[in-house]
């Protein structure tokens, strides 16, 4: 993944939070894009373990 947010100086962060609200993008919304994101990769994670579960028997 890219560099941590809170490692970016005051201007890059403003400029970031800037960015995001010029295409509506909100709280909100950040978090679930996040969690949606972080969802996905442990439903990835599963389904690689059972794949290789599944291949071992």
């Amino acid at each position: 993944m890219g560099p941590r947010f809170k490692k970016f100086g005051d201007e890059m962060q403003c400029s970031f939070y800037d960015f995001l609200n010029v295409r509506d993008i909100g709280v909100k919304l950040a978090v679930l894009l996040h969690l949606s994101v972080k969802n996905n990769r442990k439903m990835s994670t599963d389904l690689t373990r059972n794949i290789k579960i599944f291949v071992q028997k």
